[in-house]
């Protein structure tokens, strides 16, 4: 399984910051991306531009 790169992490963690946002729902996020191999390369991908 392929990590979050940097660019993917601190979009994540700007998605965390905003109101309203739970840690729940920061943690779902992060499972469901991190739950498919071919999700997070492309999310990766597309982070990294």
């Amino acid at each position: 399984m392929t990590d979050l790169n940097p660019q993917l992490e601190s979009a994540l963690s700007q998605f965390a910051s905003q109101p309203g946002v739970t840690p729940s729902q920061e943690a779902q996020l992060r499972a469901a991306v991190a739950s498919d191999a071919r999700l997070l390369e492309q999310w990766n991908q597309k982070a990294s531009r």
